[in-house]
């Protein structure tokens, strides 16, 4: 028998009886990514007094997960950590419930607001700025046509340029490119700047011997661990510094 700890999610809104399937796996899987040791994880069954859903821990992942949790209250969580909390916040809140985490003794690890959180009003600034991405879609019939760029690992939607811009854009499809512009950003839960439109004024090719090359020298040197993702992390990192 796997050597674990039993541990619970107590959701204040429905029965066993009563939550649908498709928003009982919604909850399950928003604690999977909270916890991320996936395969350390296991499903036991649904306790009544609202929905409990317990699950054992294998004992080797107990100290790393708690590790998880607290760091959230501590407010020093990895932003996938947090991201993963305000999703199942969101649940709750979208069913007027709130939650808490408990370990095998009954300690509540961690508690959910959900709907018993006032909701911050969000921050909307409109400024001009630029946007620095592969250009991945182009087109459409109207006087501003939309254009979607891939930053890294996002897509970036709601940029509009006018045709003529937009017919010289095309040229460059699948290409780096440079957009400046304005914006209008939100800032979300998780204090990240979200794009919300952004209207092309001009844009530019950025110097491919600009930070390209300067990558490739770094990976030319001996013993340097520059990997083949080291763009993207690059441009990561300067989004982070941003923020």
């Amino acid at each position: 028998m796997i050597d674990s700890s039993e541990y619970l999610f107590h959701i204040e809104a429905y029965t066993p009886e009563t939550i649908p399937m498709a928003r009982l796996a919604a909850y399950m899987d928003q604690i999977a990514e909270l916890l991320d040791e996936k395969a350390a994880v296991h499903f036991v069954r649904l306790d009544a007094g609202s929905t409990k859903l317990v699950h054992r821990i294998e004992r080797e992942a107990v100290p790393k997960i708690e590790r998880r949790l607290r760091a959230i209250d501590q407010g020093v969580a990895p932003k996938e950590v947090l991201r993963a909390y305000q999703r199942i916040n969101r649940l709750l809140r979208e069913d007027n419930a709130e939650g808490g985490y408990y370990d095998q003794t009954g300690n509540n690890i961690i508690t959910f607001p959900g709907a018993t959180r006032v909701r911050p009003e969000f921050n909307l600034v409109i400024e001009r700025g630029q946007l620095d991405g592969e250009i991945i879609k182009i087109g459409g019939k109207r006087a501003e046509v939309p254009v979607v760029v891939r930053d890294g690992t996002r897509e970036l939607s709601g940029i509009v340029a006018d045709r003529v811009i937009a017919k010289d854009l095309a040229h460059h499809l699948f290409d780096r490119v440079r957009l400046f512009g304005v914006g209008r950003w939100r800032r979300n839960e998780m204090t990240d700047w979200e794009l919300q439109s952004f209207r092309v004024e001009r844009f530019e090719i950025p110097d491919p011997s600009g930070l390209s090359a300067t990558l490739a020298r770094l990976q030319a040197v001996p013993g340097t661990n520059w990997g083949n993702d080291a763009y993207d992390a690059v441009i990561a990192l300067r989004r982070e510094e941003l923020n």
